[in-house]
This record gives structure tokens, C-alpha cells and sequence, in this order.
């Protein structure tokens, strides 16, 4: 007697994603073993767990002789995504006159600009 050593029929697996965990269980349909108390090297179920990033989507699944394969797609939230944050300019004014007429310029202080002495 022959045996087959994967699941041939969808039927006989099962996949679940929960929140990063993938995981594929599958049962062989074979012989009824009713009437045995323990199944031991007949048994040929299995279960494997893959531990998926964050925000990966189960998108399908597709079982071609005897070769499961599983699509995923990584989607990151768009409030997750970088977005660029655009500095609008400021139009040029006219300088601060100071009580004697002298114009104050703008920018940073400098120690040399803050004491008005060169080296």
C-alpha cells in the first residue's frame, strides 16, 4: 500500500493568522482508524508557525501538487508612512527701526554682532 507523504486536498489543511503568527495545520484523510487507542507513526497530522512582521496580510493561498503556497503582502498604515512636511516661506519684511533710526538686523547673535567688536 502506497502512502502519501503530504496533503493532496485543501480540504485536508488549514491556515489561520493571528495578529504576526501564520500557522498551517493539515490532517492526511486516509484510513479510518477507528478502534485504535493511539494513532502513533499513522498519524500524519502537522502544524508550523512562521512569525510574520508587523502589518503583513494573508492574501491568498493556492495547494498545486502536493506544493502549498501562500501569498502575503506587507501594508504598512498610511498614518505609519513618512510623509514630508512642507515649510512654507515667509515673504521679506522690512527691517525693525529702533527708536533712533538705526535698523536691527535679523538673524542669529553673535557674540562679535552682540558686543559690535571685530577681532
Amino acid at each position: 500500500m502506497a502512502r502519501r507523504s503530504h496533503p493532496s486536498s485543501p480540504d485536508e489543511l488549514a491556515i489561520t493568522q493571528e495578529q504576526t503568527v501564520l500557522t498551517v495545520t493539515g490532517q492526511e484523510a486516509g484510513e479510518d482508524m477507528d478502534g485504535y487507542l493511539h494513532r502513533g507513526i499513522a498519524d500524519r497530522s502537522f502544524r508550523r508557525r512562521f512569525q510574520l512582521a508587523d502589518h503583513v496580510k494573508l492574501t491568498g493561498a493556492e495547494l498545486l501538487n502536493g506544493l502549498l503556497t501562500i501569498g502575503l503582502r506587507h501594508e504598512i498604515p498610511e498614518e505609519m508612512k513618512p510623509h514630508r512636511i512642507e515649510i512654507p516661506a515667509k515673504p521679506e519684511t522690512e527691517p525693525e527701526q529702533l527708536e533712533t533710526g538705526k535698523e536691527v538686523a535679523r538673524g542669529p547673535v553673535t557674540a562679535q554682532s552682540a558686543h559690535g567688536a571685530g577681532p
